[in-house]
């Protein structure tokens, strides 16, 4: 199988904004709010930190666009807001896919309220109804690598009969799209209301990644009337319209009032005690008009969030050193007089981190109790306080704690701090005190933080008597000299494709990445590898989570790394900002929201 980390596809930049320019013009954006003002339009503002690069959903690969893109285009699936861990629910279906009686044909039908954007694109510029024919084309679009040439069309190779032909097709020197000649013949539409994917074995992958942003669906006659020019006249299904954008990237989105999904009814316990179900069952989106301009400094976007100009901000490293205090119970709270004046909000993240093992190398891959001595030495709760400021939350698989399947959820841990225990395991290895024991190399990215990073290990480890020594490389020869074995114990970790554990899990297998020391450091298990061919077959419940609790044990077991941490995302949010609940998973909370107009007209008063 092979991977691609959604960091790679959302997370590079380069400049086309001449194109924007001339489409878009360069009048200033109206993005400030006056608080005194008291109309009766409900304006939701929030900051992007860069410009979008496009807003064709097959053809992004930045953050940024990604934030405007899951406003104004629907996947098929989308993630329940309230609910953790996350759980993806229905969005364009009626229902989750039937997989039928071999779990290789997913069934799936559509929604039969959902209509595309008012745009002149469509004849008398009327959106027409969402039909099976737009999921059979946008998934042609996605695996076409004239269109899609960043990296995501990896997601699904392998997994849909006939994608893996389909894309060769593609590469073809003069290839000219036909998606009514040339397509990909395991993607049938039934009828209007109903088409099936052919897998080339039972997956629960394709179902994760049909919920993704890139897969979002788009109209053929719009992206033939706009041609390239598609990404800056997006038309879609989704809850808003854009109705302005400029040549730095502020974007003014309307609300549209023909969107298809309500607020949900339930959530997770203490929800509705925090007021997050009083809008149950109320047609979506709550807001009229959703404000999103371009600031790219994180002071200045935490002067206009206490200004009033936004609902809500991110608190950066300097804002969290001069605002806010985690206390005794790993909570955190605002210093004043902030304390009074915002709300605080921490959110899990959807990567996580782990120090790495090379399972190759002599002295600590050939020694099991070497390795658990170590385990045992690394005070991670400390690294976390001390390192990161607190912003994480300690884990002890390499799943991360807002997916279902996370040691958490499965009532796992890793080994405790305890240098008793990791001095004994030490002597048990053949070097009491660390006698004998070579001193051991720790390859890191070379970066400004680095050293403090390295320092507190460093001191773990030197309290059991073993000496580390920093070996540093910039980010190419890192990779370079990771993939070639040149370390003994380095940093690795994950950021999510899709929000599914086997996502993490493939990690650890043979095959799911092209260098076996990537990531898991060469470790292979039998066991583990015939238990992971089981959780790909299985969907979340029971059965899939006694498995992956099992392979999590087994890791624990042999102990090939040692997890970190999850970064908590934390920010604030104005006392007006109702419904507010972070989501990360898909970053639609605009969709959710509502403004107190009373509030908002009194800004902020202590």
């Amino acid at each position: 199988m092979k991977v691609i980390n959604r960091t790679f596809y959302l997370g590079r930049f380069f400049g086309i904004w001449s194109l924007a320019f001339l489409i878009f013009g360069i009048s200033a954006c109206k993005c400030t709010p006056n608080r005194k003002e008291t109309t009766g339009k409900k304006t939701f503002y929030f900051r992007n930190e860069l410009s979008a690069k496009t807003l064709d959903p097959a053809r992004m690969y930045d953050a940024a666009s990604s934030s405007a893109v899951v406003l104004i285009f629907d996947a098929l699936y989308a993630f329940h807001y309230l609910k953790r861990p996350f759980e993806l629910v229905p969005n364009l279906t009626t229902t989750l896919p039937d997989y039928g009686p071999d779990g290789k044909v997913m069934k799936i039908e559509l929604r039969d309220d959902v209509w595309f954007h008012d745009n002149k694109c469509f004849e008398g510029g009327k959106g027409r109804k969402f039909k099976a024919s737009d999921v059979v084309y946008t998934l042609n679009r996605f695996a076409d690598s004239t269109v899609n040439d960043q990296g995501s069309i990896n997601l699904l190779e392998g997994l849909i009969e006939g994608l893996d032909t389909y894309i060769t097709k593609t590469k073809a020197e003069g290839w000219k799209a036909d998606y009514q000649m040339d397509f990909i013949s395991g993607v049938h539409e039934v009828d209007d209301r109903h088409l099936e994917i052919k897998l080339t074995k039972p997956t629960s992958v394709v179902f994760n990644v049909l919920s993704n942003p890139i897969l979002s669906i788009v109209p053929k006659e719009c992206v033939d009337y706009y041609g390239l020019d598609f990404g800056f006249n997006p038309v879609g299904t989704g809850p808003f319209t854009i109705s302005y954008k400029n040549r730095k990237g502020d974007m003014i989105l309307q609300k549209n009032r023909k969107y298809h999904l309500k607020y949900p009814s339930e959530g997770e316990p203490g929800d509705a005690e925090k007021g997050l179900l009083v809008d149950a069952g109320k047609s979506l989106p709550l807001v009229d008009e959703v404000v999103l301009p371009v600031i790219e400094e994180p002071l200045p976007a935490m002067l206009k969030f206490k200004r009033g100009d936004l609902d809500w901000v991110r608190v950066d490293a300097d804002s969290f050193r001069s605002m806010v205090v985690k206390n005794a119970d790993a909570s955190f709270t605002l210093k004043p007089p902030g304390d009074k004046l915002y709300e605080l909000f921490p959110a899990t993240d959807l990567a996580s981190s782990w120090w790495v093992f090379n399972m190759k190398d002599d002295v600590v891959g050939r020694n099991l109790l070497l390795r658990k001595a170590m385990a045992y030495a690394i005070d991670r709760q400390g690294y976390v306080d001390d390192v990161y400021n607190g912003r994480g939350q300690v884990i002890d698989s390499m799943i991360p704690s807002s997916l279902p399947g996370s040691a958490r959820s499965l009532g796992l841990s890793w080994y405790p701090y305890d240098p008793k225990e990791a001095k004994k395991l030490l002597a048990q290895a053949g070097y009491p005190e660390g006698k004998g024991l070579p001193t051991l190399r720790l390859l890191y990215v070379a970066t400004a933080s680095i050293q403090k990073q390295y320092e507190y290990v460093r001191r773990n480890f030197a309290e059991i008597g073993i000496k580390l020594e920093l070996d540093t490389a910039p980010y190419s020869a890192f990779n370079e000299k990771f993939s070639k074995g040149g370390f003994q114990f380095s940093i690795g970790g994950w950021n999510a494709d899709y929000l599914d554990p086997e996502n993490f899990l493939m990690l650890f297998t043979k095959g799911a990445i092209a260098n076996e020391l990537m990531y898991g450091g060469g470790w292979s298990h039998p066991q583990f590898e015939a238990m992971f061919k089981k959780v790909v077959s299985l969907s979340n419940g029971p059965e899939r989570f006694e498995v992956i609790k099992r392979m999590t044990e087994l890791v624990k077991e042999d102990v090939p790394y040692i997890p970190q941490f999850t970064y908590y995302r934390i920010g604030v949010k104005a006392p007006w900002l109702r419904n507010w609940k972070r989501n990360v998973a898909d970053d639609r909370e605009a969709v959710y929201v509502d403004i107190d107009q009373d509030l908002r007209a009194k800004g902020y008063e202590p």
